[in-house]
């Protein structure tokens, strides 16, 4: 089982580490909201990635399927990631102060908006689903009490 935990810990770190969409949306969302927001946004990138861990586990055999939309899916969630750039780039406005200084004005429901907002843009990346899935399918072969370490 040591070989499982170690196998886990790597995925981890591999996944932890490549640059992406969400490592600069951490410092955005960590400039722009505090360490609050930046922790927000972690958290529904982690609420995620525990969501798709799970459901490719369960549903390996379905995902299988899901291969040949591949490029759709892949289209949908890269359009989608362009339109929230176009947003915050033309549409989102900042509050400042008469020194310059950005407003921060953070409030329950802004968490849940930045929560959320990390949440899909890692449901919808088209690289973790796919890491992920590749994951999954190569434990497929191991035993339910492995996977489950990994």
């Amino acid at each position: 089982m040591i070989s499982a935990l170690l196998k886990g810990l790597a995925l981890g770190l591999m996944l932890s580490i490549s640059v992406g969409p969400v490592i600069f949306s951490i410092i955005k969302q960590s400039l722009n909201h505090g360490h609050k927001g930046g922790f927000a946004f972690i958290a529904g990138v982690s609420a995620s990635d525990i969501l798709i861990v799970v459901i490719s586990n369960l549903f390996t055999q379905m995902f299988d399927n899901l291969l040949a939309y591949k490029v759709p899916i892949g289209i949908s969630g890269s359009g989608l990631l362009i339109a929230l750039g176009l947003y915050i780039t033309f549409f989102k406005k900042i509050k400042v102060n008469a020194e310059g200084l950005q407003i921060i004005e953070m409030e329950t429901h802004h968490y849940i908006k930045i929560f959320l907002s990390g949440f899909f843009m890692n449901l919808l990346n088209p690289g973790v689903i796919g890491f992920w899935l590749l994951t999954s399918t190569s434990l497929l072969v191991q035993t339910q009490n492995y996977r489950l370490i990994v």
